[in-house]
Formats: C-alpha cells, sequence, structure tokens
C-alpha cells in the first residue's frame, strides 16, 4: 500500500507562506486577468506554488521584496522579457543585478559645470609653474631645502 503525502508534510510552514506571499504578490503586481491567462483556476495556482515553495523557501523576505522592486522598475521601463509573469525570470531578478561593482558600467554624468573646469585648470597652471621653477633651480620644495 503507497502513502501519498500531503503537501503539510513536504513543506515547511515558512515555504508555504513564502509561496502564498510570492504568488499572491505576482496577481497583484500583474493582475489577476493576465494571471489568469496561465494559471487558469485555483487548482492550477496551487500547483504553482507547489512546484515553486521549496525554492521560494530558500530566499528571505528582504530579498523578495527586493526582487519585486526590480521587477516593478523593469515593468515600468516596458521590459518586453516581464510582460508574463514568468516564475524563473523573476526570482532570477536578484542575481541579475548584483553585477560586481568592478564590472558595472556607470551612466555617464552630467557635465562638468565651468566654475569647476576653471578651478582645476587654475590648479593645474599652478602644478606646471611650481615644476617648471623646481626643474630650473628657481624654487625647492620644503624637505628640500638645503639646511642652514
Amino acid at each position: 500500500m503507497s502513502t501519498q503525502s500531503t503537501t503539510s508534510e513536504r513543506f515547511s510552514r515558512d515555504e508555504k507562506a513564502k509561496a502564498a506571499l510570492f504568488f499572491a504578490r505576482i496577481q497583484t503586481i500583474y493582475g489577476v486577468g493576465r494571471c489568469g491567462t496561465l494559471w487558469e483556476d485555483e487548482e492550477e495556482l496551487k500547483l504553482m506554488r507547489r512546484e515553486w515553495a521549496k525554492a521560494l523557501g530558500e530566499f528571505e523576505l528582504e530579498q523578495l521584496e527586493e526582487i519585486f522592486t526590480l521587477l516593478k522598475l523593469l515593468l515600468a521601463c516596458g521590459d518586453p522579457n516581464f510582460r508574463f509573469p514568468d516564475v524563473a525570470r523573476i526570482l532570477g531578478l536578484l542575481h541579475e543585478h548584483k553585477v560586481p561593482a568592478a564590472q558595472k558600467t556607470f551612466p555617464v554624468g552630467l557635465p562638468e559645470p565651468e566654475w569647476r573646469k576653471a578651478q582645476r585648470l587654475a590648479a593645474g597652471r599652478l602644478a606646471s609653474q611650481t615644476c617648471v621653477a623646481v626643474m630650473d633651480d628657481r624654487a625647492c620644495f620644503l624637505e628640500d631645502r638645503p639646511n642652514d
């Protein structure tokens, strides 16, 4: 005789709570109508929650919140990859946006203000004049002064 395990035996309370939270947030963000095209009834939604419960249980609540923040940003920007809820792609957002700082391409900054450019040029001019004076023995650095 085979025994079939129930959902309560297979998943921890935390996993079930995170799966319910995740799919409720997905339905809120995408709308029940769009989610209804993927999960037509409550039974299909339950299957999806069971399928992803273990993976969702590994995330901290703060991480899930970060995922939803990134998802909403991508949706607001019209990213075509997130037109419909794709659970694997959504969960991958957390790792996709964790690029080491050395590998990031930073956006171009604002143009340098004129006052800053003038200040930088004046400092460079003074440094080059000092360098020429030292090289011509018309000046010296304080630490190079002869001890008298």
